[in-house]
């Protein structure tokens, strides 16, 4: 197993106060993990399906498909605070290739063979690319000088971790963790030093 050592910071942005409140629950915190080879910690790569397991629950974590758009679609809109069901251009925007929230993005989570969450992550050198194919459709309420005032979220090099979610039966199993360490394990994979 490869050890890494992860350091957590959070990073609290500057956001003009003209941006909306969804805006700025999306940027007003970022996580930042950086790893480095070292005998601190060990991350075996299963351990989060053993876990699970464990307590009678069959874990599975695996990428999306672009039939699960929808289940996507509510990943995004849950993290953002938005309580209204994903639009057919929400929808849209989740099944395509080259936007952030594309379905390729996306690790989702099944307890018992039923979507329990997800975690959306990418290279932070596409950010810019998937940004401009994104924001104009998804925040067409917004005021396009507004949208071009908020700094980029991440840079080249490293692995961004954009939205996560569990739906409210799951939550308080531990299953955020287990997407964060999924995420971070395609991360290590891929060679990112940063997550």
């Amino acid at each position: 197993a490869m050890a890494v050592a992860a350091t957590v910071i959070m990073i609290i942005s500057n956001i003009p106060y003209k941006v909306s409140r969804f805006i700025r629950s999306k940027f007003k915190f970022g996580l930042f993990l950086s790893f480095k080879p070292a005998n601190l910690v060990k991350f075996p790569q299963m351990d989060y399906l053993w876990k699970m397991n464990a307590e009678n629950m069959n874990l599975e974590i695996r990428p999306a498909s672009a039939q699960e758009a929808k289940e996507v679609a509510w990943i995004v809109l849950e993290a953002l605070d938005i309580e209204e069901p994903a639009s057919e251009e929400m929808i849209r925007l989740c099944s395509e290739a080259g936007t952030l929230y594309s379905w390729q993005n996306t690790l989702l989570a099944y307890i018992d063979g039923k979507v329990a969450g997800g975690i959306i992550g990418y290279d932070g050198a596409s950010y810019a690319g998937m940004r401009e194919a994104t924001w104009p459709r998804f925040w067409q309420a917004e005021d396009p000088k507004t949208l071009e005032a908020v700094p980029q979220e991440c840079l080249a090099g490293e692995f961004y971790l954009d939205s996560m979610a569990v739906l409210p039966q799951f939550r308080g199993l531990g299953l955020g963790k287990h997407l964060l360490r999924a995420a971070t394990d395609v991360a290590i994979a891929k060679g990112y030093n940063y997550a």
